[in-house]
């Protein structure tokens, strides 16, 4: 019998939790984003060339280095 009990009380509660968890109005409601300059898209500059001075070369005795799967 107190198996019984205990079942129902945890159905219970997990459908009270569960209810309350689903019905808020605050997360379904569509909020409206203004754009101002400081959110606003905007295009960055492009990017310098690199020149061959900051290329490091990986030497390695692996047969298929993993970073070199490029399939």
């Amino acid at each position: 019998m107190r198996r019984i009990f205990f079942l129902l009380w945890s159905a219970v509660l997990l459908t009270a939790v569960c209810t309350s968890c689903t019905n808020n109005p605050a997360e379904t409601e569509e909020t409206a984003v203004v754009a101002t300059p400081e959110t606003a898209v905007r295009p960055t500059e492009p990017s310098q060339p690199l020149d061959d001075s900051n290329f490091i070369v990986i030497a390695t005795d692996a047969p298929n280095p993993p970073f070199t799967q490029f399939d």
